[in-house]
């Protein structure tokens, strides 16, 4: 079995947060804010998640978004990254 992929971070904006979760194939990281956070496993488990950093607040517009994994190479995994912004 592949090894599960750690410490996901995610740069919107400039504005980073970092997950430290090791996730494996099929598993699902479900972000709504600092404390409803949570790793969802392909067999339907679910954990929580205490994300660092701070929520990246988005500019109008176009917003980069950049994915880093700690200990993944490009050809070895590939993500489905879903991104919904939520008005007050």
């Amino acid at each position: 079995a592949p090894e599960p992929l750690g410490d996901v971070e995610f740069t919107i904006a400039g504005q980073s947060i970092h997950f430290r979760v090791a996730m494996n194939a099929d598993d699902r990281l479900l972000f709504k804010s600092m404390t409803d956070c949570r790793l969802v496993r392909a067999s339907g488990a679910v954990e929580s998640v205490q994300p660092v950093g701070l929520v990246p607040k988005l500019s109008p517009g176009k917003n980069p978004v950049v994915v880093l994994v700690s200990n993944a190479q490009p050809d070895e995994f590939r993500a489905v990254v879903t991104l919904t912004k939520v008005y007050p």
